[in-house]
């Protein structure tokens, strides 16, 4: 098995990590518009949640397709559209009233980007127009855990790319948005505990 990445930091942190039992796992850095493999090299290729970052989707599916041997497999997951995720909804929402003021500048954009390719039909389009066929596009579901609690979102939220935006807030501020967000969440407490759905596009397809 091998994983690939642009990002050498990223890379970096992967190989601290122990590889699943009876498996050998290397890592290389390259892009995935131009992957540093020879055709038809792998039975199967997975992409979990970059699809939607890739400055041209349809080159990186193409990619894809070249290195996977006849009859090979692809397996991507793909964050479905904003709409159908309460969890970034709500914290959109908070954040455009007491951060960005509804402007749309490039810590928003990077905000809303994972959920930017959420269409099913543009999924079976653009791996049909890499030359893939049996496509099957499935709606999976995976719950957001954390303590239905202020601590704990603000501990979600700083992980996240906004995070050194929101540590950064006024004190009022910040604490005005993360009561809002939970407000929002409500409906999805069990326990003192947020278990809320947050929903992906699994597509299947063989070349």
């Amino acid at each position: 098995m091998i994983g690939l990445d642009i990002n050498a930091g990223m890379l970096r942190v992967a190989r601290t990590l122990a590889p699943p039992a009876h498996t050998t796992l290397t890592y290389r850095e390259g892009s995935a518009l131009a992957r540093p493999f020879p055709a038809a090299t792998f039975d199967v290729v997975l992409c979990q949640h970059g699809l939607e970052f890739f400055p041209d989707r349809g080159r990186s599916v193409q990619e894809m397709a070249r290195v996977l041997r006849p009859e090979g497999r692809v397996g991507v997951r793909v964050w479905r559209a904003l709409e159908y995720q309460p969890f970034h909804g709500a914290v959109l929402a908070a954040l455009d009233r007491h951060l960005w003021g509804g402007q749309d500048g490039p810590s928003r954009t990077a905000f809303a980007q994972p959920f930017s390719y959420g269409d099913a039909e543009q999924l079976d389009v653009v791996m049909r127009d890499a030359g893939l066929h049996a496509i099957d596009v499935q709606v999976s579901t995976m719950p957001i855990r954390l303590g239905a609690n202020a601590t704990d979102l603000l501990g979600y939220l700083s992980a996240l790319p906004v995070g050194s935006e929101i540590a950064a807030m006024d004190d009022s501020a910040r604490r005005t948005m993360l009561q809002e967000v939970m407000t929002a969440l409500t409906s999805f407490v069990e326990a003192e505990t947020f278990v809320i759905p947050a929903t992906s596009h699994v597509v299947l397809a063989c070349r």
